[in-house]
């Protein structure tokens, strides 16, 4: 709208003019700033007082609030007064000069007061009251707001529709700046409070399993390793459990116990020597997984075995875990027990060597131990270790060809030694041809075999059974005879390996050789009723018996018998009898003949629990 005072255009929103200060009306809109005639034409022109110069306010001309302190009625809106102009006078008289310089006496002249208008005894009335330009308060220029742009608005609302947006803006600041304080302070608590979880319980999973599940630690019991002063490795447990809490540790049957009497916490060590198993380990890995044997007891004598166990030392996760993460090695990982080195013993085979080709049937195994208390097993069968920890032990191989022989030596609180060797039997089995006349069965400490061999060949007897010794090897003459000589020193009997070597060949056969007692209605004398009982329990007790039965099965025949009797009172036994000799008993199946055995005990016969003995004599009696 247009200033009927400067005649400038203002925005439409203001009520006075950002130029001079005039009070903008609706009448400015519409007369564009020219005042109307009064009615009858006139040369003279209206024209308005400049507004006083107002002080210029310290607020936002958007944000003014009027507030009415005067009583009603005393206080009215500022109406600029009215002045004639120098080219005419009301009603389109001109005044004269004294007119223009004076008021008239019947006239009281319009004064402009500034914020009111004094009144008088009747309104046409008013007096002149002098005004000192120094009294009058010149107003600083108005400042008024600019245009805001349409996106300040808050949205879906427009300045005409709601004109205090701005005090709702401040409002609503205030009430974020309550929720961001509300929300700081909650941060800051949770952060305290995970700070406390962190470092008294290290998660909010052992919180939570110690506060609501019962679990009486804390944490997990962290295990790591160090060493002592003298340099030996240790094993470090820090439990972590409410004070007062008893910490009870077992270690191969001996107790220690410590108190926690302050703080939640209790860290101590022990040897790892104290964790090495007392039995022999038998394992491919040089370490042996130990787990804890920790008992906690709470204040109140609760007692709870602890099988929860964490670590972040890189020597025992490298071996229980190898996979594990950089984050995860920082965290802790949990493990199930520590690893604990056990030491090893060494074991050498000396002879044969693996891959050695032999000539005969039993060969002798040689080698050392390094402890003389380890136990030797030499293909299953244990071996005298003497002071030294040197070994022997005679094995009979099963076969020609290639033949693995497995030697293994344990010891408690040590891991088990084992070694193999692979060696090949290419000797040749011969069927060698005796003398008619040759016993295998002899009552005296000598027995001597003869027969015919190819000339130039040499014969040896070998045994690995103790109580039979032979005579040197044995050169077979131009006419191809051979004799040699087995000397057997107590009774018993043997399987003894006759070795041939001629030229670049070698071949063996066995023989089985015996020495009965020497009366044979003696030791039938001496013999013991069938103990059935003790026959099955210790198989290879030093007893001989007289049983009578008869024979329901024959199992072998050649080159000796083996066959299952039934005894008068129905039990059942295997025998073994070598018939080999001149005036054996024949043994047959019958219903009706019975046979009279002399006997000692000789095991079990295979895969049974059937007692297996070995017959020195048979005798038939009369059906």
């Amino acid at each position: 709208m247009l200033c009927r005072n400067c005649g400038k255009q203002n925005e439409d929103y203001l009520e006075y003019c950002k130029y001079c200060g005039e009070e903008l009306t609706a009448e400015d809109a519409a007369a564009g700033g020219e005042r109307p005639a009064d009615g009858a034409a006139s040369d003279a022109t209206w024209g308005f007082a400049r507004s006083p110069k107002w002080r210029r306010p310290e607020f936002r001309a958007d944000s003014v609030e009027v507030e009415d302190d005067a009583d009603e009625g005393d206080v009215t809106p500022y109406t600029p007064a009215r002045r004639f102009s120098r080219t005419g006078a009301v009603g389109g008289e001109a005044p004269d000069a004294a007119q223009t310089d004076a008021p008239a006496e019947d006239e009281s002249p319009v004064v402009p007061v500034y914020g009111s208008r004094r009144k008088s005894a009747t309104p046409a009335e008013h007096e002149i009251v002098p005004v000192d330009e120094d009294d009058i308060v010149k107003p600083e220029k108005i400042r008024f707001a600019e245009p805001l742009e349409e996106d300040y608005y808050y949205e879906g609302v427009e300045p005409d529709e709601y004109d205090d947006y701005r005090d709702t803006n401040r409002r609503g600041g205030k009430k974020w700046i309550v929720l961001a304080s509300v929300a700081a302070a909650v941060v800051v608590l949770v952060a305290v409070c995970w700070i406390i979880i962190g470092t008294t319980y290290g998660n909010l999973s052992n919180c939570i399993d110690h506060l609501f599940n019962g679990n009486p630690l804390l944490q997990p019991v962290m295990i790591e390793k160090s060493t002592d002063a003298d340099g030996e490795s240790i094993v470090v447990f820090t439990v972590r459990a409410p004070k007062g809490t008893t910490i009870r540790f077992n270690i191969n049957g001996q107790t220690q116990e410590k108190t926690i009497e302050s703080g939640n916490s209790f860290a101590g060590f022990l040897k790892e020597a104290n964790f090495i198993p007392t039995e022999a380990v038998d394992s491919d890995s040089p370490y042996v997984i130990v787990v804890p044997d920790i008992t906690v007891i709470s204040p109140d004598g609760v007692e709870t075995k602890i099988t929860s166990f964490v670590t972040t030392d890189e020597t025992i996760i490298d071996i229980v875990d190898p996979d594990a993460t950089a984050a995860q090695r920082r965290q802790g990982i949990p493990i199930d027990g520590f690893p604990v080195r056990v030491p090893e013993l060494t074991l050498t085979i000396t002879s044969p060597e693996s891959g050695a080709e032999i000539t005969t049937r039993i060969v002798m195994v040689t080698g050392t131990v390094s402890s003389n208390t380890a136990t030797v097993l030499v293909e299953g069968q244990e071996v005298t270790v003497d002071e030294t920890g040197a070994f022997t032990a005679a094995v009979e191989l099963s076969a020609q060809g290639e033949s693995t022989i497995t030697v293994e030596a344990s010891k408690g609180g040590y891991r088990t030694a084992r070694q193999t060797i692979n060696v090949i039997y290419n000797v040749t089995e011969i069927d060698i041809a005796f003398d008619d006349e040759v016993q295998f069965r002899t009552r005296t400490n000598t027995l001597t075999l003869s027969g015919t061999l190819e000339p130039g060949a040499v014969v040896s007897m070998s045994c690995e059974a103790e109580g039979i010794s032979f005579s040197e090897p044995v050169t077979v003459g131009t006419d191809g005879r051979f004799a040699i000589t087995a000397t057997i020193a107590e009774v018993g009997y043997y399987d003894v390996t006759i070795t041939v070597v001629n030229g670049a060949s070698t071949s063996t056969s066995t023989v089985h050789l015996e020495r009965a007692p020497e009366n044979h209605n003696d030791y039938y004398g001496s013999a013991f009723a069938i103990d059935y009982t003790r026959l099955v329990s210790e198989p290879y007790h030093n007893s001989h018996y007289a049983i009578m039965g008869r024979v329901v099965e024959i199992i072998q025949e050649s080159p000796y018998v083996i066959a299952k009797l039934r005894t008068t009172d129905g039990q059942e036994i295997y025998f073994q009898y070598h018939n080999s000799y001149s005036g054996a008993a024949e043994i047959v199946v019958s219903d009706t003949q019975m046979y009279n055995i002399a006997c000692f005990p000789n095991g079990l016969y295979e895969g049974t629990q059937i007692p297996y003995v070995y017959v020195w004599f048979v005798l038939k009696p009369s059906a």
